[in-house]
């Protein structure tokens, strides 16, 4: 059996097993110019693909065929031309020219054809590209063990069936007479293996070895290991288990004691390949592995072996940082978010610096300037290069601008940006978001000015003082870790006089917010508010930015816009126009107003927010787009063509799918599931089966929390066994990590109920803590969840 990412060449289909209605949907499927068909003795089929692709093995759609030269190997590896296939435990050759050919296109009846002339020259859709297959890694070909002669004994051929029932016959002959066979046969291979680990005879030792755990300890085997030999070529994952051999613990203690020794002995000969080949492939012992490859300063092969066996991100991405594979460290530490954890392993401060540099032009490339200016900030020289990143974080305004101006205040400070800072923490009725931005942003970076940080740090103390006490400071503990944190670097007198902190009672209960009562006269079909104002989508008539207050920012006219896509930082976001098949993709940098177009993509189903870098989309199972690439390409998948993924939703730290996917080792058989990823290491945290009481168009917020509506009850998964009532015929909307009640024009979220007056269509979109509903007539709402304050309450109107 196949695990990990391999490159095929193509599949054999179990064509008397899957069905031949089956099998034709998966040939047509993987069909491309210069593929060919062709039928084995045995009824099945082997498909050979116009050109290789790089699949997960448990989840193709048949068994994957890898081209070795002009060799076709299907599990084997003995030599042979043709197809070398390993079948029920034997190896089978078959002349590929000799095999029958089967022609698709018999398959198909077309409709009559019709003409049709375009009004438009249609859009030309590019191909995402994929990436490139991992390098693959064998320790023991890297270690050049010879092959030797003769294989290992193998047990009776009945065993080879057993194995394939997962231990069921494995069980039966244990019960029978033939268990003194079975015992006898397994002590002469323990005595030979013994007597090669003991006597130093390594090449026979390793190669007749028996892998201690890994994959299939858990099921039943009486199989011993084949020796291994012939050519021993790279391979980026390890096999199936071959399932667990009936043996006591004693035996795999002496084992494991056997290969400790023999390790330590080989790396005192300074055989670190063969060492390491030890602890990652017969102790699946990998990151001991990867230790002493490091130890030995074999960054290359430790890199390669971290990334194929899927350890710690930051991990690979410091080894190939210091091996001097910097293109594939970056890569690597953008897709997995790894780069300060990277950054921590870098002893050299040669290296450390050029990987932080690294960082922050990674960060400026996604658009995310704060997160440019976190990676910067502990190194000097990388600090004077921040001003750009500021002025775009102000040009924004709202949160972020606040947070730039403390920020610019412990850079370099003048009195300018001194007053402007003391001006937003004098008492106001409004902005108490932007205001606890600047607060938090004062506590964690004091003014470089000593005279300066003393007059912001007093005005900031009567702040939290003041909106503490009232509740209106929505932070830990109404302000008190804010106070204690400004106190000391205050005013002396301030402080003798101060009163003693009181964290005020926050308001609590729900909201009610109304929309304007006349219609818009605009149609309406995406709008979120962000830092840098309102951003709407009007279809045909494009894009346009307004302020809270409706007054227009920018516009541009002629971008069709049907769905934006903010990016988590909020300075950018995705235009994307939906055509029939499709998607014209458009990148807005909302600080510098530029718009620019990224691709034509066909057949994808994006969610409602992205990283700034990668977005994800619904295509072929789940895949992450790399948008900084031209033309785009893949940097990750989940799943693949064969799970449908009925209902998709992310933040930046968590992405939730629920879908329907076929069960491993069950053909036809398949399974409703809620998957459930730590985002952006992409760690799989949860995997549920489907509850009997989900129905059928149950969604997911990013969390994980599965919500439907049951005949007039709303029900969650986790929640309340008979959820919550309904006052009349409901829809649930879902963004991010939140869920919305849509009853007609009214739409409840946490605390707040927004109301439409006689709305025909209301949606909901979540970004950070802001909720932003709106109605396809042109009207919206704009709620901070956090702090129950109305940001936005607008009428759409041509001007």
């Amino acid at each position: 059996m196949m695990r990990g990412t391999v490159e095929a060449a193509g599949y054999i289909l179990d064509v008397p097993v899957i069905g031949e209605p089956a099998a034709r949907a998966r040939v047509l499927a993987a069909w491309a110019a210069g593929a060919s068909l062709r039928a084995l003795p045995d009824g099945r089929w082997l498909v050979l693909l116009a050109a290789p692709v790089t699949v997960r093995a448990e989840r193709a759609p048949g068994l994957p065929v890898l081209r070795e030269g002009t060799t076709l190997r299907a599990g084997s590896d003995e030599p042979g031309s043709g197809l070398v296939e390993l079948r029920h435990g034997r190896t089978q050759h078959h002349d590929v020219d000799a095999l029958p050919r089967l022609d698709p296109s018999a398959w198909l009846e077309l409709p009559p054809v019709v003409a049709l002339r375009p009004l438009d020259a249609p859009p030309v859709p590019v191909t995402v590209v994929r990436p490139e297959p991992p390098e693959e890694l064998d320790l023991r070909g890297v270690a050049t063990l010879a092959s030797a002669g003769e294989q290992t004994e193998r047990l009776f051929e009945a065993a080879k069936a057993g194995t394939r029932r997962r231990g069921w016959f494995a069980r039966l002959v244990l019960r029978s007479p033939a268990a003194g066979v079975v015992g006898r046969r397994h002590k002469e291979y323990l005595d030979k293996l013994t007597r090669a680990f003991e006597t130093g005879d390594y090449e026979n030792a390793l190669r007749d070895a028996i892998a201690l755990g890994g994959a299939g300890a858990e099921w039943l085997s009486l199989r011993l290991p084949g020796r291994r030999e012939g050519e021993l070529r790279p391979s980026d994952h390890l096999g199936g288990g071959g399932g667990a051999v009936p043996w006591p613990d004693s035996i795999g203690d002496l084992l494991r004691q056997l290969y400790l020794k023999a390790a330590k002995e080989l790396e005192y000969a300074d055989q670190i390949e063969r060492a390491a080949f030890v602890h990652s492939d017969l102790l699946h012992a990998p990151y001991d592995a990867v230790a002493l490859l490091e130890r030995h300063r074999r960054f290359a092969l430790a890199a390669r072996l971290a990334e194929a066996r899927d350890l710690v991100p930051a991990l690979a991405v410091s080894l190939w940082w210091r091996a001097g594979r910097r293109e594939r460290a970056i890569a690597l530490a953008r897709e997995r978010g790894a780069w300060y954890s990277a950054l921590q392993r870098v002893e050299n401060a040669n290296l450390a610096r050029d990987l932080r540099e690294a960082w922050v032009e990674a960060e400026r490339e996604r658009g995310d300037h704060r997160a440019a200016i976190d990676a910067a900030w502990p190194d000097p020289l990388l600090r004077e290069q921040i001003g750009p990143d500021l002025a775009a974080l102000r040009e924004l305004g709202g949160a972020p601008g606040a947070t730039a101006l403390a920020l610019a205040l412990a850079w370099r400070p003048d009195t300018p940006t001194t007053e402007e800072a003391l001006a937003l923490l004098a008492p106001r009725p409004s902005g108490a978001a932007v205001r606890l931005a600047l607060l938090e942003g004062l506590a964690d970076h004091p003014a470089a000015d000593p005279l300066a940080d003393r007059r912001l740090a007093s005005a900031a103390l009567r702040a939290v003082l003041r909106e503490g006490a009232t509740g209106e400071l929505r932070t830990t503990h109404s302000g008190r870790a804010l106070f204690e944190a400004l106190r000391e670097r205050a005013d002396p007198l301030l402080r003798a006089d101060l009163p003693v902190f009181r964290a005020g009672r926050q308001p609590g209960g729900n909201v009610h917010f109304e929309a304007p009562a006349d219609r818009g006269a605009l149609e309406l079909r995406d709008a979120v508010l962000l830092p840098a104002g309102v951003l709407v989508a009007h279809g045909a008539l494009g894009v346009r930015l307004l302020r809270p207050d409706g007054r227009e920012l920018a516009r541009w006219a002629d971008t069709p816009a049907d769905q934006l896509i903010p990016a988590d930082h909020g300075t950018s976001a995705l235009v994307v126009a939906h055509g029939e098949s499709v998607a014209q993709v458009r990148h807005l940098d909302l600080t510098t107003r530029r718009l620019s177009h990224v691709a034509a993509l066909a057949g994808y189903r994006f969610l409602d927010t992205f990283d700034g870098a990668i977005v994800i989309a619904a295509h072929e199972g789940i895949e992450g787009v790399d948008l900084t690439h031209a033309p785009p390409r893949t940097a990750w998948s989940e799943l693949d063509q064969r799970t449908e993924v009925r209902h998709l939703a992310r933040t930046a730290t968590s992405l939730s799918a629920i879908v329907d996917t076929p069960l491993e080792g069950r053909p036809g058989e398949r399974s409703i599931e809620r998957w459930t990823w730590r985002m952006p290491a992409r760690a799989l945290e949860q995997r549920d089966l489907q509850s009997d009481e989900w129905a059928p168009d149950a969604q997911t917020t990013a969390g994980g929390r599965v919500v439907w509506i049951e005949g007039d009850h709303l029900r969650t998964d986790p929640g309340p066994r008979d959820g919550r009532p309904l006052d009349g015929p409901s829809a649930v909307a879902v963004s991010g990590d939140r869920y919305a009640l849509i009853t007609g024009g009214r739409v409840e979220v946490a605390r707040a109920t927004l109301e439409f007056p006689e709305a025909d269509g209301v949606r909901l979109r979540v970004f950070g803590d802001v909720a932003t509903a709106f109605s396809t007539d042109g009207r919206v709402l704009a709620v901070d969840l956090t702090n129950d304050e109305l940001l936005a309450r607008l009428r759409l109107a041509p001007r």
